[in-house]
């Protein structure tokens, strides 16, 4: 944060209550007196139950008093990529959250109380050891229109999932999973109508490396690609240190020297009549390299592909190879009402509510600040995060949403010693 905080590591649990009421009363009050001008538009065409209490007009939340629910109003703003959040404020982490809310989390928070929501306390590390979040149970609900103009429902979990990971024959939950996937010439390996595992083709700049791992670490699972899963795309020479035939041969070219045959470049002609119909990768003239086809990277294979410019072949079976996935499953778990923290801004000496600066509503990574997180131990680091969208199952970038959020009351066993 911008900047410094004091922290109320120890604070008084019927402080914090009475503190949470007031930002109640306040939000109440604001529902109360907001204009019209400064409540955004429903783009979603979700009907708010009539008897709903709007909380907040200005943010969208209507308090669902008979079902006990707290409805939001937000939108999709991600569709793919690893997640710290599954919601996040409206100019939140939007590239690591899913949905984005008019909501501020004190808002949420004080909506959530209101209906029977029993906070408990976020992660934390004290001595360097692990204690996970708790608190009661948050049931997590989002519909949306579909392009039909039919509402659609799913639980918050199955818009999450466990990031896809490299089977391990040296795993021992993974040895099923391989022998199945071995024994199948299909590319994906569907169990019980669920995908289990993929294959998916190696980069080109990798495939040494990674044949030497599944050779002697004896790890990594791979076979080769059939033909027409990879493609080659036909290069020239376009390097004009080495194009020169008074300079002797370079014992080793790079991708860097070559260009991509056009078919209406006239210059490009007579390679491209060379080429054709050869199986051979190197295309030589005078005796010297000038052209040869290279084996496109993955994620660039579509691309070129539809360039109706560019020249591609099939690469044949067995010449690249490919790797075994396993697929992340659904997250499992349930969420709970951490209820972040309070603290004293330095500069004002005002008590704040941590999650209205961070931004941590519901997350799927562990933070000391989180409003809403999971139970168990999930690092927010970027490199390890170990969640990502489960792209499959959420509509557009830019679909209006309803959140709705069911707290439930935590249970006496759930409870700390420190309460």
């Amino acid at each position: 944060m911008a900047f410094r905080i004091k922290l109320f590591v120890r604070c008084n649990f019927s402080l914090r209550i009475i503190g949470l009421l007031a930002i109640f009363v306040l939000v109440f009050l604001e529902a109360i007196s907001a204009p019209a001008a400064d409540v955004p538009v429903n783009k979603s065409n979700l009907a708010v139950p009539v008897d709903a209490i709007p909380l907040s007009l200005s943010e969208r939340v209507w308090i669902d008093k008979k079902n006990k629910r707290l409805l939001l109003d937000g939108e999709v703003c991600l569709q793919k990529g690893p997640l710290e959040l599954l919601v996040c404020p409206w100019n939140g982490k939007l590239h690591e959250s899913v949905v984005r809310i008019h909501s501020k989390p004190s808002t949420v928070h004080a909506g959530l109380l209101a209906i029977g929501g029993t906070p408990g306390a976020p992660v934390s590390y004290e001595d360097n050891e692990y204690k996970a979040a708790y608190g009661g149970i948050v049931d997590v609900i989002l519909q949306w229109k579909d392009e039909n103009g039919d509402t659609q429902e799913a639980h918050g979990q199955d818009w999450v999932r466990n990031r896809d990971r490299r089977a391990d024959r040296k795993n021992a939950q993974h040895a099923e999973i391989i022998k199945r996937a071995e024994k199948s010439a299909e590319e994906t390996n569907v169990i019980d109508g669920n995908e289990e595992s993929y294959w998916t083709p190696v980069h080109p700049a990798f495939k040494k490396r990674v044949e030497k791992e599944a050779v002697e670490k004896e790890r990594t699972v791979i076979r080769p690609s059939p033909v027409g899963k990879q493609i080659e795309q036909l290069m020239i020479l376009s390097d004009p240190r080495v194009l020169n035939p008074d300079v002797p041969e370079p014992k080793k070219y790079y991708r860097t020297q070559f260009s991509p045959v056009e078919k209406d470049n006239p210059d490009h002609q007579e390679l491209i009549q060379l080429a054709t119909g050869k199986d051979d990768d190197d295309i030589r003239m005078d005796g010297r390299l000038r052209g040869r086809w290279e084996a496109v990277f993955p994620n660039q294979k579509d691309a070129i592909q539809d360039n109706k410019n560019n020249i591609v072949r099939s690469s044949p079976a067995g010449k690249q190879i490919e790797e075994l996935i396993i697929r992340g499953q659904l997250l499992e778990h349930d969420w709970v009402f951490a209820g972040s923290k309070f603290a004293l801004d330095p500069e004002t000496n005002d008590e704040i509510y941590i999650a209205d600066r961070s931004g941590e509503v519901i997350c799927v990574s562990n933070f000391p600040t989180a409003m809403i997180d999971l139970p168990i131990e999930s690092t927010s680091e970027n490199t390890q995060l170990g969640f990502e969208a489960a792209s499959e199952n959420i509509p557009p970038k830019g679909t209006p949403v309803r959140l709705i959020l069911v707290p439930h009351a935590l249970k006496q066993e759930e409870k700390t010693d420190d309460e």
